[in-house]
Formats: structure tokens, C-alpha cells, sequence
């Protein structure tokens, strides 16, 4: 079963899109509590319940990361998404490379691509 782990979306109706498809392709959705930012990807996909030290400066962006979803689960989601103009601006997959970064980790590395691909567009 796929899941995606969610950081500070507070937007309620961007929110509602997305249980609404997780519920429909069986996605398992997490979200995932700012103090927790320090814990891996690994840890957060694994045991919801898991505890860790405090993250001290946790990051406010919305940011989404998906786990092992099926090709049109993951086309629906960011499809419906952008279509609703609800999307999330930071995404991630998890991959073997990345699933042993902390949140606030891959939250860097993808604020730093972000970054970069606004360099790039200029």
C-alpha cells in the first residue's frame, strides 16, 4: 500500500483533495507533526507513533512526500492537484537514496532544487 507523508498543509480544502484520493486508491496519509522533522523518512513511513528528540527549528513550507504509489494513483493526485490549484510546491518521492534523510533534510535538498530551477527559468 502506497503513503504519502504531509508537512504543514493547513489549507483545508487543499487537504480534503487529498484524503479524498488517498482514500480512493488506498493511500495510507500521515501528516506528520513539525517537532517529528528531524526523524528519516524510513522512521515516519514506519511507525506513525514513533517519538524522537525535538525538532528545534522545524520548517513552516508545505511539503509532500509519496511512498510506493501506483503510476495513476500518483498522476491522479498531482493531475487533481494542479487542477484544483491546490498544488504543493515541495514534492518528493522516496527513493533508496533518500529514505534515510530527515524531513527537515530532503526539505532542504528540495528547497535548494527549487531554488535553483528559479535561477535557471531567469
Amino acid at each position: 500500500m502506497g503513503a504519502v507523508l504531509l508537512f504543514n498543509i493547513s489549507d483545508v480544502r487543499k487537504k480534503a483533495v487529498i484524503r479524498l484520493l488517498a482514500y480512493r486508491y488506498g493511500i495510507r496519509l500521515r501528516d506528520v507533526n513539525p517537532e517529528q522533522q528531524n526523524m528519516t523518512i524510513a522512521q515516519l513511513l514506519k511507525d506513525p507513533e514513533a517519538k524522537s528528540p525535538t525538532c528545534q527549528d522545524p520548517f513552516q513550507d508545505e511539503m509532500m512526500v509519496m511512498h510506493d504509489l501506483s503510476k495513476e494513483a500518483f498522476h491522479a493526485l498531482l493531475d487533481t492537484l494542479r487542477r484544483e490549484g491546490k498544488s504543493v510546491k515541495l514534492k518528493a518521492v522516496v527513493t533508496g537514496h533518500n529514505r534515510n534523510w530527515t524531513a527537515r533534510r530532503l526539505y532542504q535538498e528540495l528547497l535548494a532544487e527549487a531554488l535553483t530551477a528559479l535561477k535557471v527559468r531567469k
